[in-house]
This record gives structure tokens, C-alpha cells and sequence, in this order.
């Protein structure tokens, strides 16, 4: 099964904020709303994970990509411990980003990612759940 996270909505609920964070990538502790939701999918067996963002949620994409310049620091000063921990997130599942260019609502975002889907079920989470 795959777990389908709706994360492209434009946050005015959240303004000034949202303006430059995603909703989704908010603390809450010392991990982002998105992370909590992923390890949700993971730990209920789902480790097939589509978000679908916008332009402007790329920050969603780059906190569950690697960082290449920051983990050769954190390896150089053999800061293994921070290095797990940054890994972490991008290890839990296998991940697919599909862009909503236009915001006409949930039914089109999911339609967004029909492509994506090759079984009768799948899960669709709001993102900031």
C-alpha cells in the first residue's frame, strides 16, 4: 500500500510564518510535522510515501534528500551521531514528489498522482495532520 501525503496547500492560516516555512516542515519537539507523519506510514507497515507539494514546498523535498556538503562535514569532524540523525528521515521510506501547479483543491491534487498508483487502495494524509 502507499501512503499519499497532501502537502500543497499555501499555509494563510499559519501567515507570516508559512510565508517562507512549509506548515509541514513547523517544529514541533525537535523534528518537523512531516517526519511525525512519515514515521506514522512506516510504523503502520506503509513505506511507499507520495507527497504531493507546489513550488514554493521545496523545503519538504530537501529535508527528505541528502545533503551532500553537510554530511562530508558532520563525517569529517566525526560527528556520527548527527549524521545518523540527519539520515534518518531520508532511510524510512522510499519517496516520490509530484507538484500541484494549480491549487483547485484536494480531488485535483490527488488526481495529480494517478500515475503514481498501481494498486486498487492507497492512504491519503493531509500534511498537516
Amino acid at each position: 500500500m502507499k501512503a499519499v501525503i497532501v502537502a500543497a496547500w499555501l499555509g494563510t492560516r499559519m501567515l507570516p510564518i508559512t510565508k517562507t516555512i512549509p506548515k509541514e516542515m513547523l517544529p514541533v519537539g525537535n523534528k518537523p510535522v512531516i517526519q511525525y507523519i512519515v514515521e506514522w506510514c512506516v510504523h503502520a507497515g506503509i513505506g511507499d510515501i507520495i507527497m504531493i507539494t507546489s513550488q514554493q514546498k521545496k523545503a519538504l523535498e530537501d529535508y527528505f534528500d541528502k545533503n551532500y556538503e553537510l554530511e562530508d562535514i558532520l563525517q569529517k569532524k566525526n560527528k556520527t551521531d548527527l549524521l545518523t540523525l540527519i539520515n534518518a528521515p531520508k532511510a524510512m521510506a522510499h519517496y516520490t514528489f509530484v507538484k500541484q501547479t494549480q491549487m483547485l483543491g484536494t480531488a485535483h491534487a490527488v488526481l495529480q498522482i494517478e500515475p503514481w498508483i498501481d494498486e486498487d487502495y492507497f492512504l491519503v494524509i493531509f500534511g498537516d495532520a
